[in-house]
């Protein structure tokens, strides 16, 4: 690879040479499970480098580093819109899954495919946790990239997928 998409990632040694592979050889996976119980430790900041190395593939622009790219849909926990009850616990809600449907039902813009990043992703509620099931199985115009700390509270199906 010209530019090693990981320069800024500290450790993950033996992640970053699979995913630079998989880059190399087109062999890109519908999904990966990047999961850590310990904080810190770059989930995040890997998903977006291997984001912008997956856009970056014969894309039809400069779009290495961008955080804001116009392929990369990121998901994160929210809390509801009606609070007035009380204070609603965050969550992935399937509002926002059905933002990922409609994200990935357009073309790409800048690049040949689409990625979405689901950050803490075990903190999708249990109807959006199976209504995106039914996206991870069939991605046909992107990859998904589930972070999480806690993947034993993923569906093993979704798990399964990555």
């Amino acid at each position: 690879m010209k530019n090693n998409p990981f320069t800024e990632i500290t450790g993950q040694h033996t992640a970053k040479l699979l995913l630079t592979e998989a880059i190399e050889q087109n062999k890109i996976a519908p999904a990966y499970l990047f999961s850590s119980q310990v904080e810190g430790v770059g989930k995040g900041k890997t998903a977006l480098a291997i984001a912008n190395a997956i856009l970056s593939r014969g894309s039809r622009s400069a779009i290495a580093g961008e955080n804001n790219h116009l392929d990369i849909l990121q998901i994160k926990p929210t809390h509801p819109e009606n609070t007035s009850q009380q204070k609603g616990i965050p969550a992935i809600r399937v509002e926002q899954v059905r933002e990922v449907i409609e994200f990935l039902s357009t073309s790409a813009v800048k690049a040949k495919q689409k990625v979405v990043i689901i950050h803490e992703a075990d903190m999708l509620n249990p109807t959006a946790a199976n209504k995106l099931l039914k996206t991870l199985e069939e991605p046909k115009t992107g990859t998904f990239i589930l972070i999480s700390s806690y993947p034993q509270k993923l569906l093993p199906t979704m798990k399964s997928r990555c």
